[in-house]
């Protein structure tokens, strides 16, 4: 067969063609590269190791400063006692001295703690002196520092007070000697006493041995889920008549002698009820009692009520117990809430009586006293409230 040479030089040229359309392709490629990449760069801004002070870090050196100055206070450092002195538009050292009786772990915790929760950082901290007389701190944002803090331990520091009142419920429910030894912590305390609990004749016999305990009536009403849940005997219900409704209010208050205030034992139903708050707060009015609603979201419920009657309800700032709650998670909770009582009036607490909480109670109280904090009654409390009064005058 013969064969052709056309066929040979076909092939030659298509190989050919292919490399010169693909070195093409190439080089135009290459030129779209290089111009897309100059254009990038002309709106391309370099990235230093260390960002320029701008407004943003400006703001959070503020924020670092509050948080430090509330620390303070929190350790009970007067206002005119932290000396700030700015060393540097970009630093600035502060310096105040804590009473000595505070142990330097819990003052370097206190600090760093407050640095952290506001996204902060500890960028060096460090103690003179063999038992911890001075702490030196320095804090800022992540790339620089923004406060350098000396710390001194001195004995005459001041050391500035606040006021706590403590709110127990649910006495009545537990035993007789449960109730005793709360009553026996040592510390001026509210008792919200259930008016027919199982142990509530027991209570109110060994309570007569401790008149430091101020009493108040734990009034049964009617939850949510009732009756599945049921408060016990001498329950407020929403189904009954005006009548019954006072009536059972005056003999929760009978059966509590002493009483100088009433708080809802349960009542989620009751207290969103407008027509129930209004026989049940009228007769506490008539009584000359406070009325402290332990579930502060349904207070808007009887507003206009507990206007036209003129009993306001006074109300807890922290529950500070749960079923569900660790005891560490409590500890925390009382310590944190206590330390925050050197910013306002009173903080008035709220727990329900248990063998956890008495242990934690008994356990710290004496700690607590020592670090300034002042345990008072329910209703010097509310006064305090009532009042404004400042956190360094004495009720």
């Amino acid at each position: 067969m013969r064969k052709y040479k056309y066929s040979k030089r076909r092939k030659k040229s298509n190989k050919k063609t292919v490399i010169i359309i693909a070195g093409g392709t190439v080089i135009f490629l290459g030129i779209i590269v290089i111009i897309m990449a100059v254009i990038t760069n002309k709106h391309r801004i370099p990235k230093n190791e260390f960002e320029p002070i701008v407004e943003s870090d400006t703001t959070k050196s503020e924020i670092i400063e509050t948080a430090i100055l509330q620390a303070a206070q929190r350790l009970g450092v007067p206002e005119k006692s932290i000396n700030i002195n700015e060393k540097s538009s970009q630093l600035t050292n502060i310096q105040f001295a804590v009473n000595n009786i505070l142990p330097s772990e819990f003052v370097n915790y206190q600090i760093q703690s407050a640095i952290k929760n506001i996204g902060g950082k500890i960028h060096d901290a460090k103690e003179k002196g063999w038992d911890g007389r001075e702490l030196q701190i320095s804090v800022g944002t992540d790339n620089k520092i923004t406060h350098k803090i000396k710390i001194q331990r001195k004995p005459r520091a001041v050391l500035e007070p606040a006021f706590v009142s403590i709110f127990i419920e649910n006495f009545g429910n537990t035993s007789g000697t449960l109730a005793k030894k709360f009553f026996t912590l040592g510390i001026p305390f509210t008792a919200s006493i259930l008016p027919n609990g199982q142990y509530t004749k027991d209570v109110m016999k060994i309570l007569e041995q401790y008149p430091h305990v101020e009493r108040f009536v734990n009034l049964p009403m009617e939850p949510m889920e009732y009756p599945r849940i049921n408060p016990g005997i001498g329950t407020i219900l929403v189904s009954m008549s005006d009548k019954e409704i006072a009536q059972r209010t005056i003999e929760s208050i009978e059966k509590i002698p002493g009483a100088v205030g009433a708080s809802n034992y349960m009542g989620s139903k009751a207290t969103e009820n407008p027509r129930v708050m209004y026989h049940v707060l009228k007769v506490l009015k008539n009584s000359e009692f406070i009325w402290i609603d332990v579930n502060p979201s349904n207070e808007n419920a009887y507003a206009e009520v507990s206007s036209q009657i003129g009993l306001k309800p006074q109300t807890v700032d922290i529950q500070l117990d749960s079923p569900k709650m660790t005891r560490e998670e409590i500890e925390y909770k009382l310590y944190n809430w206590c330390l925050n009582a050197r910013s306002q009036p009173v903080v008035i607490m709220k727990g329900r009586a248990s063998d956890t909480l008495y242990k934690i109670l008994s356990e710290n109280i004496p700690i607590l006293q020592k670090y300034g904090i002042n345990f008072i009654c329910l209703t010097k409390g509310i006064e305090r409230r009532k009042h404004g009064v400042e956190r360094s005058k004495n009720i």
